[in-house]
C-alpha cells in the first residue's frame, strides 16, 4: 500500500469517526461541540475529496 492510499484511508476513517460523534454530541444536546466536531467534518471530507480528485488526475495523466 503506497502513502497515498493510506492517507485517504485515514482521512476516510477519521470523516466517519467525526461523523459519529457528531450524532452523539447532538443526542447528548451538546449543540456547541456538534457544531465544532461538524466543520471538523466538513474538513475531513473537503481533504478527502481534494486528496481523491488529485489522485484521480494523476491515474488520468500517467495513463
Amino acid at each position: 500500500m503506497n502513502n497515498d492510499s493510506t492517507r485517504t484511508e485515514v482521512l476516510s476513517y477519521i470523516h466517519q469517526i467525526l461523523g459519529e460523534l457528531q450524532r452523539m454530541a447532538r443526542s447528548a444536546e451538546l449543540p456547541m461541540l456538534a457544531y465544532f466536531i461538524g466543520m471538523a467534518c466538513i474538513v475531513a471530507d473537503d481533504t478527502l475529496r481534494s486528496e481523491e480528485a488529485a489522485s484521480e488526475q494523476d491515474r488520468n495523466s500517467s495513463a
